[in-house]
């Protein structure tokens, strides 16, 4: 009788603990987190740090063979962030992207001991066109000059925005501009002698923070 006993209680108990780990299984299914497909920057992303998904990160490549790791330093927005590379955990490579260079570096977020916040683990890295760069070379092609003759001042710049001017040879004013990133590439949606007018901004969707000096 006992036994009998002992028998149904712990049958009870696995069917009890079969339906516990289900539910816990349903329960992380329903909140697995979605990938994020954004491009940030290193100042946006540390605005509100996320450490449930993969995220994308731009920016400009530093310390390249100074630090005392497989990592360098990203930096964008005016923030920067030290990223792991070449190693188990981030098992992406850098070929041949040196300092100086624009990358897009896919992987997550990490707490570190070692940093004031925390550092980045790297799946992926490729280059990337800078704003600077594209804008420099797409004024080169419409105005038939050479890139590197192209004077290139950004004077805002948010993800996917950019506000500046140029200065291009054989023209007797600066070019102001404004430009946007759409479909994985730069395009200059403005190109006027003189300043950028609050309608025309808010005409080509520009948000308030491009162009905060808009002539009225």
């Amino acid at each position: 009788m006992h036994s009998k006993f002992l028998r149904i209680s712990l049958g009870i108990m696995i069917v009890s603990l079969g339906i516990l780990v289900t539910l816990l299984w349903q329960n992380r299914v329903r909140k697995a987190p979605k990938e994020d497909n954004r491009i940030l920057n290193v100042a946006q992303f540390l605005a509100n740090p996320r450490f449930d998904r993969e995220i994308q990160l731009m920016g400009e490549v530093g310390a390249i063979g100074q630090l005392r790791c497989p990592c360098f330093e990203l930096t964008s927005g005016g923030r920067d962030m030290t990223v792991w590379y070449g190693v188990p955990e981030a098992p992406a490579t850098i070929g041949d992207i040196t300092n100086g260079g624009s990358v897009i570096v896919r992987g997550h977020f990490r707490i570190s001991p070692a940093q004031s916040g925390g550092d980045f683990l790297a799946y992926a890295i490729r280059k990337h066109e800078s704003a600077k760069e594209a804008v420099a070379r797409l004024f080169s092609e419409k105005y038939g000059t050479a890139a590197d003759e192209v004077r290139v001042s950004i004077w805002q710049e948010i993800p996917n925005y950019v506000f500046g001017d140029v200065d291009i040879p054989n023209e007797l004013y600066t070019h102001t501009f404004l430009a946007s990133y759409t479909e994985d590439e730069w395009t200059i949606v403005h190109d006027i002698n003189g300043g950028i007018s609050c309608k025309t901004r808010w005409e080509l969707g520009f948000p308030e923070q491009i162009a905060a000096n808009c002539v009225e």
